[in-house]
């Protein structure tokens, strides 16, 4: 599976880090950082044998992309497993996924998971994944304590494969 992701600015991408960090430390769930999986926005997850066609696609398409604000305001799970926090869905971030999908779809061959495709798509940056339950209410608690609103800037897009996560292409956004 690949998918194509934001990346962040320096302060927020670290802000979120340590989220990530303090629930893999206080859980001994360690998913994320043993896979080394960066702090992201997935805009699309999908299977497709055009790898090459999918980079010079990204890489043509954020050409014309501008950095845009990010807000991350609240925290979330996807049950059982999955606690994350979740950024307001402005217009950049509405648009750059919507033009991640109709993108993919013009290039064909491409499978694009359901949770990913318009009005099905619900932002987050996943902080900690495959937690039992005692895992997932340690993480709530440590959300609950600490959690403040993170005001971030889209910076970068990449193409990623999954399992383990490696980025084979990232782009700077202008």
């Amino acid at each position: 599976m690949y998918t194509i992701s934001i990346y962040f600015d320096e302060k927020s991408n670290k802000n979120i880090q340590q989220y990530i960090n303090q629930i893999a430390k206080l859980t001994g769930n360690t998913y994320m950082v043993d896979e080394q999986v960066p702090p992201h926005i997935t805009l699309s997850a999908f299977d497709t044998k055009k790898e090459s066609e999918v980079i010079e696609l990204v890489d043509n398409m954020t050409k014309n992309w501008n950095k845009f604000p990010l807000q991350w305001v609240s925290v979330g799970a996807f049950m059982p497993y999955v606690i994350y926090v979740a950024p307001v869905l402005n217009i950049e971030l509405y648009s750059a996924a919507t033009e991640v999908y109709s993108a993919l779809m013009e290039l064909g061959d491409v499978s694009i998971r359901n949770c990913y495709k318009p009005f099905q798509w619900m932002p987050h940056t996943t902080l900690a994944k495959m937690l039992n339950e005692d895992e997932m209410l340690t993480a709530f608690k440590l959300l609950h304590n600490q959690f403040g609103v993170i005001k971030g800037t889209a910076c970068r897009i990449a193409v990623s494969k999954t399992n383990p996560h490696l980025d084979i292409a990232v782009f700077d956004i202008k």
